[in-house]
């Protein structure tokens, strides 16, 4: 008797028969996914990471210019100016209101440490920051609570 195979009596299989024989489209269509969701994966991991090293570089100007203003502060009360319009001896006499921060008088921006504080933050009363500064907060920077802002105007 002889031995007859369907793959070799008849027309080649296609695409589609061979997709339905044994599963093999399953194995590729699983290998295509495994890979793309691989790639997806490192695509969110490489995401975070510049996002991380992008969050420290931000940190750490910040904290820079901070430096640099709490030293520019600390001259001009050494040299008995205030910059921002606040009288001199009021930076040296009254201290800091909240914090213990030296450098800064009270009425000035605790955000830039340069301009007087013109806007009370209405969930919580407190008024530690200048108009420039509060467009780009949504809570207190003294307490992080979040409220609106009113701009106050004194003579």
């Amino acid at each position: 008797m002889a031995y007859s195979s369907s793959f070799t009596s008849g027309p080649p299989p296609s695409w589609f028969s061979f997709v339905s024989v044994g599963g093999v489209a399953s194995l590729a269509v699983s290998a295509v996914a495994a890979w793309g969701f691989g790639v997806l994966g490192t695509v969110l991991v490489v995401r975070k990471v510049v996002r991380q090293l992008m969050l420290r570089r931000q940190e750490q100007r910040l904290k820079r210019m901070i430096a640099q203003a709490v030293a520019a502060r600390r001259a001009a009360a050494a040299a008995g100016t205030a910059p921002g319009g606040a009288a001199a001896g009021a930076a040296a006499g009254a201290g800091a209101e909240e914090g213990g921060d030296e450098a800064r008088a009270p009425g000035m921006c605790v955000v830039c440490l340069d301009r007087d504080a013109d806007i009370v933050f209405s969930g919580c009363g407190h008024m530690g920051t200048c108009s420039a500064c509060s467009a780009q907060l949504s809570k207190c920077p003294i307490c992080r609570v979040a409220s609106r802002t009113i701009r106050v105007y004194r003579p």
